[in-house]
């Protein structure tokens, strides 16, 4: 692989030690790459100063939208919205590709699959269930991947793109209308 990623997780205060747990796998899977974690607003323990992630507050990231939407929306909804804009908050500070993982996600190994399509695709999306459910009454089931979706949003890729950034920019509008 050519171009390294830069990964960015968007959180709340109470993720701060899944958010540890994840810089550390990311150390290890990725030596040399360094978390992005937008903070979302909110009640929690305060960011140590000496955490192993660079900590983004929506103020940083000129994010000023979501102080209005949090007296709004409900938080799953802000955090919709926040996925996307944090991709292309990196994508502005000029990486050329960015993945997005959840605050909670465990990385066992190197996600080499995941950058290498990156190289040739504008961006990858992870689905939930490859194949179908099977019809045995036990969960999770049909309902339960409509609730989720069927692509997961904790894990995004996005290459530093045209279409890339078009994609961006419909889920932003998707999820602002979500959020309202």
């Amino acid at each position: 692989m050519s171009a390294a990623p830069a990964f960015v997780s968007v959180a709340r205060r109470a993720d701060l030690p899944a958010l540890r747990l994840l810089a550390a796998d990311l150390a290890v899977h990725h030596p040399g790459a360094r978390l992005q974690a937008l903070l979302l607003p909110g009640l929690g323990p305060r960011p140590r100063s000496d955490e192993p992630f660079d900590v983004v507050t929506a103020s940083d990231a000129g994010l000023r939208e979501l102080g209005r939407l949090l007296a709004e929306a409900p938080p799953a909804a802000l955090e919709a919205l926040v996925r996307p804009l944090a991709l292309l908050r990196v994508l502005d500070t000029g990486a050329p590709m960015a993945v997005l993982l959840a605050a909670d996600s465990q990385l066992l190994a190197p996600l080499t699959e995941l950058t290498d399509e990156l190289e040739q695709a504008d961006a990858v999306v992870v689905p939930r269930l490859l194949g179908v459910l099977p019809d045995d009454g036990r969960r999770p089931d049909a309902e339960d991947l409509l609730d989720h979706g069927e692509l997961d949003e904790g894990l995004v890729g996005v290459r530093d793109t045209p279409r890339a950034r078009g994609l961006l920019d419909w889920w932003i509008d998707r999820a602002r209308d979500g959020a309202r």
